[in-house]
């Protein structure tokens, strides 16, 4: 499985609709606010779960809540997309990791905006503590700023290191500037 790890907010969600549009099958990912969240719900909400009835704090590593395994292979996912802090449970499963780069400054608003309450101070404590925890896991690296102004060399190095064909076309239909909120 491929498993794509990231901070909020960093356009993640865009990376993993181009890896689906090559073939990657996510299974059910639901909608929010008329876009797909190109993240399995059913693993989503089981991880989710588990790491509240378990007191997670951040910047802890979530630890394996039970079950997870058996519904990671039940789902038969090709794709998983999460925040960092679930490496250690998909880490087994995993054949290839793809971290997720923005511009910090910029994901910064965005968590601050989405996720902190306006609180700037620890949207840069969550957002830092994230990229930190990403740059200790080896993958490949997709600096999304990159794809929205139209450089694909990140994201080409990303599919093409799956094993998948790249395909320019199908990544441009994913990367349509009106669909995404990565500037704000």
């Amino acid at each position: 499985m491929i498993v794509i790890l990231c901070t909020s907010r960093s356009g993640s969600s865009l990376v993993a609709g181009v890896f689906k549009a090559h073939g990657c099958y996510l299974g059910d990912c639901g909608t929010f606010a008329d876009y797909e969240r190109f993240e399995n719900l059913r693993l989503r909400n089981h991880l989710r779960h588990r790491q509240h009835e378990n007191g997670w704090k951040f910047p802890q590593m979530v630890k394996d809540p039970g079950g997870s395994a058996e519904l990671i292979k039940q789902l038969k996912l090709d794709l998983y997309k999460c925040g960092v802090e679930f490496w250690e449970i998909l880490k087994p499963h995993a054949s290839h990791v793809v971290k997720i780069y923005r511009d910090p400054e910029m994901a910064v608003k965005s968590v601050a905006g989405r996720h902190s309450g306006g609180n700037i101070k620890e949207a840069e404590y969550r957002v830092a503590t994230r990229y930190q925890m990403l740059d200790a896991i080896s993958g490949v690296t997709v600096n999304t700023d990159e794809v929205i102004a139209g450089d694909f060399t990140t994201l080409q190095a990303a599919v093409e290191s799956c094993g998948l064909k790249w395909n320019e076309d199908k990544a441009r239909k994913v990367v349509d500037p009106s669909k995404w909120h990565h500037r704000k």
